[in-house]
């Protein structure tokens, strides 16, 4: 027999919202996706990030505030000058990102219902955790690879060369939120102890909780 904690009317409510939620947010990751995918594709173009081997790029506000963009350059390179490895590893990088996202918050929303209603302590759940924890580790790292393997293409693509002075040699730049994701899937993980604890507790318990 399985035991159930049954929450309470006002904390269901709320989780059918962040279902539902969640739900609108895949529909909005997949719709955003593919839109940026098909104009850069249309448009013909590719976005490459890298740290730039020359001088400091100055721009000029409105205002006549001076701008430096020092450290992570953003552009666009027409895709015909570049590899097809180049092409295709950056499109893919953006792909995978869109499939991981969705996955994540697809199996986020899934552990959210059987929350709702009150399913904790089985087997199930543990295996819902040990989903969205791969599904982290997924958005983290898949969409970084496939970038870091086109984005050192392109570099060689565009002439710079994988030679020069450490600091001074063109480099993909590294993603800035990996260590947010790693930090959560550290957390997951600590829930996952902490609610295989309490699934130990309800089984030598049945009945009492």
């Amino acid at each position: 027999m399985l035991t159930t904690v049954d929450p309470v009317r006002s904390d269901r409510h709320f989780l059918r919202f962040v279902i539902v939620a969640f739900g609108v947010a895949v529909v909005w990751v997949i719709v955003d996706g593919v839109m940026q995918l098909w104009s850069a594709v249309s448009r013909g173009v590719v976005a490459v990030v890298l740290r730039p081997p020359f001088e400091p790029v100055v721009t000029q506000s409105p205002s006549g505030v001076v701008q430096e963009q020092r450290d992570v350059l953003h552009f666009q390179v027409d895709a015909a000058e570049l590899s097809g490895t180049a092409v295709g590893w950056l499109r893919a990088a953006d792909i995978v990102q869109v499939v991981c996202w969705v996955a994540l918050l697809v199996f986020a929303a899934i552990l959210i219902a059987r929350i709702a209603r009150g399913r904790l302590f089985d087997h199930r759940f543990q295996v819902l955790l040990n989903w969205v924890s791969l599904a982290l580790l997924c958005v983290a790292a898949l969409p970084a690879m496939a970038s870091l393997i086109g984005t050192n293409a392109a570099i060689s693509d565009l002439g710079y060369g994988p030679w020069g002075e450490p600091g001074v040699r063109t480099s993909a730049a590294p993603t800035s939120d990996a260590w947010m994701v790693f930090l959560v899937v550290l957390f997951v993980s600590g829930l996952q102890i902490a609610f295989r604890s309490a699934t130990r507790l309800a089984r030598d318990q049945d009945g009492i909780i």
